[in-house]
């Protein structure tokens, strides 16, 4: 089988971000027993550089690039809030990448186009091709949705409430287009068939190097000790990290006032920067293996409180079998052997109580994260996540 691959962001590596891990991951597994192909968008001359690297790795047979132009890059992050008719007539984009992917068609014979997440489908939209799935990933509107609801700028809520209806009108006319489209969790997909209930939406959840997350040396725990990690520049996490610092570690504080926090992660943005200028925060920005980190702090914590989809933090986290203190979002999507190894506080007054009782508990510490570490290992991980994939994919082919 062959399969083309075409994306719209720029990959990371080392990686730092969930669209470039789930890429990565996945293709690094169907690699070995397929031919996969890239196409992407290029608007600087380092991605050329990064996709050598993924190649190296063996996660790609072939690289190709569409040139993204100025108005490219001004037009293709206000997808969300615009109309396909409008966008089809204004962006060229748009037909370069068609022009571009049926000469691919043509010289390599792919049997499976695979575009990841919704710019890339936009993009492919109005190309005939008999077997192409959108990996969606996450729910775009009911991400939206659940920032109106939290947001307290008033502004930001009228932008949010005008970008969501757009939104339902860029998922549905996305899920007519594509034969298959994936998410990685039951809750996008049941808000995602509200709206298009013929749709073929399949589940594929994320997964988590587990041999990677494992093989560390013993690091000794310091005591009483918090961590965050992620991208600290996705709004999600700034949300969380400013939620974190503002109301919760204060409350830790008043309770284990020798308590640490460590904020791990690329990209802080400036009010996370501002507001973490204390002798009991520590933010290191972006750190080459956060593994030592991980394994150094008593207590896992990952307040999320918008975003949507399988949180790979959290898979990280239990991977190293260290207990993991989330919210109901963070805890979104994942099977409930895996789930029933979290603590999980429903509001602020609920997840101190919680963060508190694991530090002062060594014994519950140490059982939730045993416990959670074998559950990740039994069902999450990429070699599954790709196999799923190519059951779909024959699936499509036997249709055909």
């Amino acid at each position: 089988m062959r399969i083309l691959v075409f994306i719209t962001y720029p990959l990371t590596y080392p990686i730092i971000d969930g669209g470039s891990l789930r890429l990565f991951s996945v293709f690094r597994s169907i690699s070995k027993r397929h031919k996969v192909d890239l196409l992407f968008t290029k608007r600087a001359k380092s991605q050329i550089d990064i996709t050598q690297l993924y190649l190296k790795n063996g996660v790609f047979n072939n690289c190709f690039y569409v040139e993204e132009k100025l108005m490219d890059r001004i037009l293709l992050p206000r997808l969300p809030g615009m109309v396909p008719k409008r966008i089809n007539r204004i962006f060229k984009l748009k037909s370069d990448v068609e022009c571009v992917t049926k000469e691919i068609i043509k010289e390599y014979n792919p049997d499976i186009i695979h575009a990841h997440l919704a710019q890339a489908g936009f993009l492919l939209s109005d190309l005939t091709f008999p077997a192409m799935l959108l990996d969606m990933t996450d729910c775009s509107s009911l991400n939206l949705m659940r920032s109106i609801r939290l947001d307290e700028n008033i502004l930001r809520k009228f932008l949010y409430t005008y970008h969501l209806g757009r939104m339902y009108n860029i998922e549905k006319y996305l899920l007519k287009k594509f034969k298959v489209t994936t998410v990685i969790s039951p809750v996008d997909k049941n808000h995602l068939k509200e709206r298009m209930p013929s749709s073929d939406i399949r589940v594929i959840a994320n997964g988590v190097d587990n041999k990677f997350f494992e093989e560390i040396d013993y690091i000794e725990e310091e005591y009483p000790s918090i961590i965050f990690f992620g991208n600290m520049g996705y709004r999600p996490n700034v949300d969380a990290v400013l939620y974190l610092i503002k109301e919760l570690f204060p409350q830790i504080r008043k309770t284990l006032p020798n308590t640490k926090l460590y904020l791990i992660g690329a990209n802080p943005h400036k009010e996370i920067l501002r507001n973490a200028r204390t002798k009991q925060i520590v933010l290191t920005g972006f750190v080459q293996d956060i593994r030592p980190y991980v394994a150094r702090a008593s207590v896992v914590i990952i307040p999320l409180r918008i975003g949507s989809g399988i949180k790979n933090k959290v898979l990280e986290a239990m991977a190293m079998g260290k207990p993991v203190v989330t919210t109901p979002i963070g805890a979104e999507g994942l099977r409930l052997e895996v789930k029933r190894y979290l603590l999980v506080g429903k509001n602020s007054k609920d997840f101190v109580a919680l963060v508190i009782k694991l530090l002062k508990n060594l014994a519950l510490r140490e059982w939730l994260g045993e416990c959670g570490k074998e559950a990740v290992r039994k069902w999450y991980n990429w070699d599954n996540v790709a196999n799923e994939f190519e059951i779909v994919y024959k699936e499509m082919l036997k249709g055909n």
